[in-house]
């Protein structure tokens, strides 16, 4: 990460929170993808340089931070409720950026407390209930999605953790993904596989009434590879709909993991969101 940064471990109610903190400037809250960590931000965060203070907290479940109650079942403001308190560590509002997961979850963050949000960054929020009660392409990328959903979850109920998450890398970067992570990492990926099917329960059966997200306040730009798996282009898409202020950015070549591993590119677009707010609110 960009200079020094201090880790940071809360306590609470039997539930553990961790983030890291870097830099100096205004307040950047960064929400990770599933199946990562905070730690997934540092090329990005290279990347963007000075001028920021950054938050990446590990979301509940994920690296250090672990939450019982949002272990087995959440839901999308739930999950926003555990990182919100961050929004309150600056004395500005923030900008927030999220990928993927994070990204649906920064949206649940935005609309509860407008207020402490300066801009909003989504890259392919996986926000699938959007999809939901719409027809055409939109409904079979849904059932595209939600199909995968249940491949992982037949998996772990076979105690075959490792097959889901091969199933859940593969389908999100390309196949042969999996098979050519070094071993500690696919280990490290399987622990995960239960607090990916939550997730996936929350991004698919999240109650909102998307008619909402017409009246946020604060600049909102959508970014999205060129790449990437149906489900998440058709989020993105009706988003764009769905949110009349949204700029949409398409980036060559990226797919849904572009943060990772496009940082520099993702960096140059949200670079010039996160330093000309006023232009674009305009």
């Amino acid at each position: 990460m960009h200079g020094t940064f201090t880790t940071k471990v809360q306590e609470f109610c039997g539930a553990r929170f961790c983030y890291r903190q870097s830099g100096a400037g205004e307040p950047v809250l960064l929400l990770h993808a599933s199946a990562c960590t905070g730690g997934s931000w540092r090329g990005l965060i290279g990347e963007l340089g000075a001028g920021f203070s950054f938050y990446t907290p590990d979301l509940a479940g994920y690296g250090q931070s672990s939450c019982e109650y949002l272990e087995q079942d959440s839901s999308l403001r739930a999950e926003a409720d555990f990182v919100a308190p961050l929004l309150w560590d600056a004395k500005e509002p923030f900008h927030v950026i999220g990928h993927s997961f994070g990204g649906a979850v920064a949206l649940a963050l935005a609309m509860a407390w407008p207020e402490r949000v300066k801009t909003l960054t989504l890259f392919e929020p996986t926000a699938f209930f959007v999809l939901r009660d719409r027809g055409g392409e939109d409904r079979e990328a849904f059932n595209e999605i939600a199909s995968v959903a249940k491949e992982l979850e037949y998996a772990v109920a076979a105690g075959e953790d490792s097959r889901a998450m091969s199933r859940f890398v593969d389908y999100w970067s390309e196949p042969g993904t999996w098979d050519r992570l070094p071993a500690a990492q696919q280990q490290e990926f399987s622990g995960f596989a239960e607090k990916v099917i939550c997730n996936f329960h929350a991004l698919l059966g999240e109650k909102r009434d998307t008619a909402e997200f017409g009246g946020l306040p604060f600049p909102v730009t959508i970014l999205r590879g060129s790449a990437s798996p149906k489900p998440a282009l058709q989020v993105v898409q009706v988003l764009t709909e769905l949110i009349p202020q949204a700029r949409l950015m398409i980036l060559a070549d990226a797919g849904h993991m572009g943060p990772v591993t496009h940082p520099q590119a993702v960096a140059r677009a949200v670079a010039d969101r996160l330093r000309a707010p006023a232009a674009l609110a305009a």
